[in-house]
């Protein structure tokens, strides 16, 4: 969510304006409220095209015809002035994240289960565009919005206003409308449109949301790769599920190359499972959409702009040339509150609230520029493109794909089983002497492609720790290459960029997994015992080498609760000479990657307060980064004493606190305080 700025006006019609969701090629997207408190989003169209009769027209039609659509799978027309200098259209604000928001950045690809209640709300949803005369043309996962009940189309009609325009080249014979990764092969030929367009869409945001890629590739292998794979090639649609339960028999008929060949809205209807009335998305999901809505009652624009001439006016001023395109109207991103996620400080997050979409890897909007061939304008994340005229005698030459070594070709066809790299994986690690370097990794490897994010990565050795990402360099069936990775945090705040991260590229490959213990004494003196209890048992395991480091990586505890109830709590220090009373020590409840244990003591005569994030949790104990002082104490010298890596265990009498060898520390034992 943006503020609004000097730029925006304070109303648009009846509507009051908080905060600015998107911009892009026809106009920006705001958030507002009605006189009676309704929660709208208003698109207000740019004021260049408004000067166009042609385009006033076709938006006029295409406003009256997204009225009769209705709400039930969509976002429903509530208001509009299609006759006001600038116009504009409201509709109902959805307060849910978009697919690609979901899948990408707070969740993952969604179960089997989920899979089937969306093919089926998004073909209810086609079934009443296409029932009041529309076309989508631009279905794609940042188009579509999970709710609790189910999930909701926006954008339908919009691309065909598109069409109008006087550009030069946006109203030329052939010129086309849609996503290059989730454009149907007609749509890319600059052939007829049918429905038949959307129900391809329907497929190529079904096997994304099932396996977490677009079918065709991203972007980062070039415009002419995805259109030709789309035209030409078969969808790579490995891992998507099958059997009964599975969408993967559906997925392959709506991503035909002939619309003829496609199965009907109203054929995915009988075909796939509607929302019952048990949850249709995982619990984690609806607890960040219950938190979303609940914010959303309470959000107001942090600032409120310089006056400005309200909207309708000829003289609304458009967003200056490069202005940032931060995507469509509803297009969401969730941030966690209470309880962040991996490698998230809960110190520099804010309470959830609806936030500017983040900057993807998976790219949007851009000025594409290419050969005399094709040519390309970013629209609010859509791309509008002119046919590809062909060398006389020859065709479009096939394009590798961005991922090396994944196989023969989309589709899986002679792949061979490929290593599950996906997951939380920790270990101890080793330097190329194969003694231990007090250093202890663990890495949550995501499904990507070559460029993208891949990886999030938690280190630390007995003086320092460091979080991070790494991107994705290659991949094939079973051997992963990651980045060095870019450090987002260290602690000790001083501490040089990178001092503990991955030196050198990232190798990894299956293990022998075989199991076994984690190592006695994690990293030489970091930690002990084995992780999630796995010693003696048959764990698959990874192999990782960063330079002259490397580990066998083994599963990790995840969650977020994955501490024994006999860690939580207040403790004090067992040695009352050594000021035992005036400490305490609180554990809490939390996922690996948060601050889970505060701790208070006196120092020199001040009250100094200290926090440390949880790096693992075994069957044994739990091992905690270095104490990162807090409060007033992070600027206080007399609070200032050396702060390491520790490992909580459990003892007769309470916890012991241990260090890693070449620190020199004792150990510490702690009571429970009654």
């Amino acid at each position: 969510m943006d503020t609004l700025s000097t730029d925006d006006p304070h109303h648009i019609g009846p509507y009051h304006l908080i905060g600015r969701l998107g911009a892009g090629g026809m106009g920006r997207v705001y958030l507002a409220r009605s006189e009676g408190g309704r929660t709208v989003a208003v698109k207000l169209v740019q004021s260049e095209l408004a000067q166009e009769d042609e385009f006033r027209q076709r938006f006029a039609q295409e406003v009256a015809a997204a009225r009769r659509v209705g709400g039930a799978w969509t976002a429903p027309v509530l208001d509009s002035d299609t006759e006001a200098d600038t116009p504009w259209v409201a509709t109902a604000y959805i307060p849910g994240p978009s697919l690609q928001g979901v899948v990408d950045v707070e969740y993952g690809p969604l179960p089997a289960a989920s899979v089937q209640v969306l093919a089926n709300g998004l073909a209810q949803a086609l079934k009443a565009v296409h029932g009041a005369g529309l076309i989508h043309r631009d279905l794609k996962p940042s188009n579509v919005l999970l709710t609790i009940d189910g999930p909701r189309v926006i954008d339908f009609g919009i691309a065909r206003a598109l069409e109008t325009a006087t550009d030069s080249f946006r109203t030329r014979t052939g010129a086309v409308v849609g996503s290059p990764g989730f454009m149907s092969p007609e749509q890319v030929r600059g052939l007829q449109v049918t429905p038949a367009s959307d129900v391809f869409c329907v497929g190529a945001v079904l096997a994304y949301a099932a396996t977490g890629r677009p079918p065709f590739g991203t972007m980062n292998s070039g415009l002419h790769a995805v259109m030709f794979r789309v035209a030409e090639e078969a969808p790579d649609l490995y891992g998507l599920p099958e059997g009964p339960d599975g969408i993967g028999a559906l997925v392959r008929e709506c991503l035909a190359k002939l619309p003829g060949d496609r199965p009907t809205p109203d054929e995915l209807i009988a075909r796939t499972r509607e929302n019952a009335v048990d949850p249709w998305l995982p619990g984690e999901l609806l607890a960040l959409l219950g938190r979303q809505a609940a914010d959303l009652l309470d959000y107001e624009s942090p600032t409120q702009p310089e006056p400005h001439a309200d909207a309708g006016s000829a003289s609304h001023t458009p967003p200056p040339a490069g202005h940032p395109q931060p995507g469509t109207g509803h297009d969401v991103v969730l941030v966690r509150g209470p309880e962040p996620g991996l490698f998230l400080d809960p110190t520099q997050i804010p309470p959830v609230r609806l936030l500017t979409p983040r900057p993807s890897t998976r790219r949007r909007a851009a000025l594409v520029v290419v050969t005399v061939a094709v040519a390309a304008v970013a629209v609010t994340g859509t791309l509008i493109l002119l046919p590809e005229r062909r060398a006389p005698g020859g065709g479009a030459a096939p394009v590798p794909t961005d991922d090396a070594g994944s196989g023969s070709g989309p589709g899986g066809v002679g792949r061979p089983a490929p290593v599950s790299f996906a997951g939380e994986w920790e270990g101890p690690v080793k330097n190329s002497t194969d003694r231990a370097s007090e250093t202890f990794g663990r890495l949550v490897i995501t499904n990507a492609h070559v460029g993208e994010k891949a990886a999030d990565f938690l280190f630390v050795d007995a003086k320092m720790m460091c979080q991070g990402t790494s991107t994705l360099v290659s991949r094939t069936a079973d051997t992963l290459v990651l980045s060095p990775g870019t450090t987002t945090s260290n602690v000790p705040p001083g501490a040089p960029q990178g001092a503990c991260a991955p030196p050198a590229q990232q190798i990894i490959d299956a293990g022998s997994g075989t199991g076994g213990d984690i190592g006695g004494g994690i990293g030489g003196g970091i930690g002990g015992g084995s992780a999630g209890g796995t010693t003696g048992e048959d764990v698959p395991t990874l192999n990782w080498r960063a330079g002259e480091l490397s580990a066998t990586l083994r599963p990790a505890v995840t969650g977020k609760v994955p501490i024994s109830e006999a860690y939580l709590g207040t403790w004090r220090l067992a040695d009352t000479h050594d000021g035992g009373d005036q400490t305490r020590v609180v554990i809490k409840q939390g996922p690996v990657g948060t601050r889970v244990a505060r701790s208070t003591s006196v120092l020199g005569g001040s009250r100094c307060a200290s926090e440390s994030v949880l790096v693992m949790v075994s069957d044994k104990s739990l091992l905690l980064g270095p104490n990162q002082w807090v409060g007033s104490a992070a600027t206080n010298p007399a609070c200032h004493t050396p702060m390491y890596t520790h490992t909580y265990t459990r003892t007769d009498e309470g916890l012991r606190v241990t260090y890693p060898a070449s620190t020199g520390a004792d150990p510490v034992d702690l009571v429970r305080v009654d």
